[in-house]
């Protein structure tokens, strides 16, 4: 008989496996797996390369893992002893922040007040100098002691 042919007829193969001693079974066991195996690995490669990528024995420790549940907390930062805080009930609704400026907007606010204090002292020295020029270009007048006398504003009665 045929490993194949065996495959096909499970009901023989069980009694042959059941009948035979316990060294050949084994080893007539991981034959069967070994083909299963096999047989798998042509309809999914990807499948196989994940299951040869971990071990049979860590998968099912992993899974016994997940079996037994979360594991408490093993932390220094913890009382030993303390209760953990029972779960409030209720909807786990929470009030909202209220509305307001974001944070970091008052800075912003003062330095831009004193940015614009700056701009505008800067203006009114520039305004000074610019009047201090055009009176300097303008044309003097000189007395006969030698004198400059700055030129008398004309009214406006009189230029009419």
């Amino acid at each position: 008989m045929t490993p194949l042919e065996a495959l096909q007829d499970l009901e023989k193969l069980h009694q042959q496996l059941m009948a035979a001693p316990p060294e050949l079974a084994c080893l007539a066991w991981f034959g069967i797996c070994e083909m299963d195996r096999q047989r798998a690995a042509a309809r999914n490669p990807t499948l196989a390369a994940m299951r040869g990528a971990v071990s049979d024995q860590l998968m099912r420790d992993i899974v016994n893992d997940q079996w037994r549940g979360v594991s408490a907390p093993a932390s220094m930062a913890t009382t030993p002893g303390a209760r953990p805080e029972p779960p409030r009930g209720g909807t786990g609704w929470i009030d909202p922040a209220p509305l307001g400026p974001p944070p970091g907007v008052a800075i912003m606010d003062r330095m831009m007040d004193a940015q614009d204090a700056r701009d505008r002292a800067e203006l009114i020295v520039n305004a000074a100098m610019a009047r201090r020029v055009a009176d300097a270009a303008r044309p003097t007048e000189t007395k006969p002691t030698g004198t400059p006398v700055q030129p008398a504003k004309q009214s406006k009665a009189s230029s009419t």
